[in-house]
């Protein structure tokens, strides 16, 4: 049963489309790594391993944590505290989550099911850990920030006679076979017990101050225990004495203990407890200990998860605050970060220029990508930190990273690292700013202060004269085309102005806030400016405003926020992200919880763009320089997701359609009020290029593009304006005529062993030709190129691409063109 549970499993991951890309809109997950907080393995090395990520919902691995995938497609933008299968085993699966309390699931499906009814008190807690109760299958107990709550059936209500401790926060609670009907809770200074499902309770062990945040039960025995807290602590309790500190010796500056404790009773007295430093071992009960910080590439890895394979193997799974997922095969032997597919990361700043794309994240690592987001590389080199809050690469070449406790540049794209000394009281970067009318290594950054200026790519620092101390943190800044630069202090004034001319100040109207979030000029001249600020603090709704004539002392300010279509409006942070590409036509807000919107008339009309993203915990958003039409946005827990800017988004452009006819392809186009554009064209995989200038005073226009025998069959329209920004695009698929439509048509033999030949039809040009097993995984690449029209055929020698044989069995060939595809089963006996 436990077979064909993964069997479902993995094949319900294949044919699922890619998270995030619906309607092909977006693409990307980015660097792949996470925030591991939680393990869920397998009573049998068959079986799937579930892990718990922080903002990025479970993960699921067929092949011991290897390859990773996602199995949480509702909402999976949630914190996983811990995992735990129902007590039917095979069927259920249970998450505590931060966002959504209780979430239940069927075995080897993808859609979670909130089971929260009666755990609000009065608002929906965070779900910190559940248990089952063993022996007892229709037991479910719960533990949130309000308290300890339990199920008689199986997570779909909570009476109120089985809620304990109201009101006060649960760290961990356990259940055990020895007392089926006990629950163990931990709170943040006592371990406590109930014999009766929660109906009453008693104090078992304290310790004042601990902070504790995590339970193991020692196996076999209910009057031996162990718990660890924040400040360090690893307390051990012991019947009839209580608790007794067994803490390991302080390791570095901040010897903290995070949410990790294990015990193995299969290896002796074994103690493993995860740090903000690594991973401490004892080996006899706790009364030594072993500090094992190595042989995971250098740096940090402040451990949150860990756990043994638990099948007799030696197999140590860790999760890892700044690494992800760490796994080690035998002790003492090498840790090899196990990543691949798992895209948990908490993506804090982007910088995107002209194809170079560098990524930087709340775990301490910086990425490069240079195929737009669809591929990273780790260019960390030997910076240490725990947080990377903005990114940038000069014109000069010089790369910055800003971190919370300073800022660092690099001179060889990443490798190594400098930190630079900012002006007294200057500490982290939050912005950094180089519009392409500033010299090569001219930067500009913003303070928990004010605004500084590099003239030498960031090696030395000063303050900007009038804005060095702006009596606040300064988290927004906009450069403008025409050398305008903006800036907002927070609980202060909005400052505007020109280097070398000066800056003035102004105060938006009371009702819009005093915490700015977002600046951007909209357009080639700094006459428009988007800002968005929060009510009060970090929290209640945002405000969305454009502001006129900015360089006025008496600029006019405009409430744009009850414009967007906002379809869910749950406040938040205010506007996590406001872009415009350096100054260009499209201007894109991030409203977190709410939704993306761009506007090319700054600000008077909208149009939504996160259908399909798999997370509304918006970080920052971005447009591509040099490219506008590209944009990225960084997610809390999801990395970062980018996508093209949207068909018709400038409200003046009213159609632009293209049609197959005899002649060739014809192209119409009407507008509201008729703008100077231009009609870009490329041919199959060809990139655009210019074809024709519309005449700008004509609203409808009726185009033909004649096309001969000669050209490809598929071909693309882009309406483009005169700053290079993409209105509208159009793809088109000139008739077959008498070409032969592209099929597999057999292969003999069939069954085989071990060859057989694949006859075919093609209509002519690119074709792909690929096998897959029945579980949709690729073993094989036969052919990829040009064939001429007409039949053809190969053979299949019945291995995979690694030369290995296949295994008898049933496959299945794919072919496809430009436009047609086919897919024929095959049988191999050996």
């Amino acid at each position: 049963m436990r077979t064909i549970a993964a069997i479902l499993l993995v094949a319900m991951i294949v044919r699922s489309p890619g998270e995030g890309r619906a309607g092909g809109a977006w693409w990307g997950g980015g660097p792949e790594g996470g925030w591991v907080m939680s393990f869920l393995l397998p009573f049998d090395p068959s079986g799937p391993i579930y892990l718990g990520s922080w903002g990025g919902g479970v993960w699921a691995s067929e092949d011991g944590g290897a390859n990773w995938v996602s199995v949480m497609s509702d909402r999976g933008d949630v914190t996983v505290r811990d995992l735990e299968f129902g007590p039917d085993i095979l069927n259920t699966l249970y998450a505590s989550t931060e966002e959504r309390g209780l979430l239940r699931a069927p075995f080897g499906q993808r859609i979670w099911t909130p089971v929260n009814a009666g755990l609000s008190y009065p608002s929906l807690p965070v779900v910190t850990a559940v248990g089952v109760h063993p022996g007892h299958p229709e037991l479910i107990s719960v533990g949130t920030s309000n308290g300890i709550f339990t199920s008689r059936d199986r997570g779909n209500s909570y009476p109120d006679s089985l809620h304990w401790l109201d009101g006060i926060p649960i760290a961990d609670l356990k259940t055990s076979p020895l007392a089926p009907q006990a629950v163990f809770a931990l709170i943040s200074d006592a371990l406590l017990f109930s014999p009766d499902r929660g109906r009453s309770g008693r104090t078992l062990a304290t310790w004042p101050g601990a902070d504790l945040v995590d339970l193991a039960m020692w196996p076999g025995r209910l009057d031996r225990m162990v718990a660890v807290g924040r400040r360090g602590e690893v307390l051990q309790y012991l019947e009839g004495s209580g608790f007794q500190s067994i803490a390991p010796p302080s390791v570095g500056p901040s010897p903290t203990i995070f949410h990790c404790v294990d015990l193995d009773s299969s290896q002796g007295l074994v103690l493993r407890a995860g740090s903000d430093q690594g991973l401490h071992e004892s080996l006899d009960g706790g009364q030594s200990w072993t500090f094992r910080n190595g042989g995971w590439g250098g740096g940090r890895a402040e451990i949150w998860a860990l756990q043994p394979a638990g099948d007799g193997r030696p197999r140590l799974y860790l999760g890892s605050f700044t690494r992800g997922l760490l796994v080690e095969d035998r002790p003492g032997g090498p840790w090899t970060e196990q990543n691949r597919g798992l895209r948990a990361t908490w993506a804090r700043a982007l910088h995107l220029d002209s194809g170079l794309w560098l990524l930087g994240d709340a775990h301490g690592r910086v990425h490069r990508s240079d195929d737009r987001g669809r591929s990273w590389t780790e260019v960390t080199g030997d910076l240490e930190t725990l947080q990377i809050v903005a990114v940038r690469v000069s014109r000069g070449g010089e790369w910055l990273a800003s971190t919370p406790a300073g800022l660092w540049t690099s001179s060889d794209q990443g490798g190594h690292w400098v930190q630079r000394t900012l002006p007294a009281g200057h500490r982290g970067v939050h912005e950094l700013l180089q519009p392409g009318w500033m010299s090569p290594r001219e930067v500009w950054a913003t303070t928990n202060l004010g605004v500084l200026r590099s003239l030498d790519g960031g090696k030395s620092w000063e303050e900007v004269p009038g804005l060095g101390r702006l009596g606040g943190a300064v988290f927004a800044a906009a450069a403008s085309v025409d050398s305008a630069l903006a800036f907002g202090a927070d609980f202060g004034a909005l400052w505007v102005g020109r280097p070398g001319r000066g800056f003035q100040a102004f105060l938006p109207p009371e009702a819009f806030g005093r915490r700015y979030r977002g600046l951007a000029f909209v357009g080639q001249k700094s006459t428009s400016l988007v800002v968005s600020s929060a009510w009060s603090g970090f929290g209640g709704r945002g405000v969305v405003y454009r502001v006129d004539a900015p360089l006025d002392s008496l600029p006019r300010t405009l409430d744009l926020t009850d414009l967007f279509p906002v379809l869910d409006p749950r406040g938040g942070d205010a506007v996590s992200g406001v872009d415009s590409g350096g100054g260009g036509a499209t201007v894109v807000v991030c409203l977190p919880g709410a939704g993306i919107f761009s506007s090319r008339d700054a600000g008077l009309q909208w149009t939504r763009l996160d259908e399909g993203l798999p997370s509304q915990a918006f970080e920052v958003v971005r447009i591509e320089e040099g490219s506008p039409e590209t944009l990225a946005v960084a997610l809390a827990g999801r990395a970062v997701w980018s996508r093209a800017l949207p068909v018709g988004v400038a409200s003046l452009l009213q159609a632009f359609t293209a049609e197959a006819v005899e002649a060739g392809i014809r192209l119409q186009i009407r507008w509201s009020r008729p703008i100077p554009a231009q009609v870009w064209r490329a041919r199959g995989d060809e990139v655009p290029r210019w074809w024709r200038d519309l005449d700008p005073t004509r609203e409808s226009l009726d185009l033909l593009d004649p096309v001969d025998d000669g050209d490809r069959r598929v071909l693309h329209y882009e309406l483009r304006d005169l700053d290079g920004s993409v209105l509208g695009r159009v793809r088109v698929v000139r008739p077959a005529s008498s070409r032969p439509a592209l099929r597999l048509v057999s292969n003999v033999p069939n069954p085989f062993n071990p060859r057989t030949r694949l006859h075919f039809v093609a209509a002519g040009g690119r074709i792909e030709i690929r096998v897959f097993d029945l579980k949709g995984r690729l073993v094989r690449h036969l052919f990829e190129g040009r064939v001429e029209a007409g039949p053809g055929s190969l053979v299949f020698d019945g291995v995979d691409d690694r030369g290995k044989d296949l295994a008898s069995g049933t496959y299945l060939v794919h072919i496809r063109d430009e436009i047609t595809e086919d897919v024929r089963s095959i049988t191999l006996l050996r």
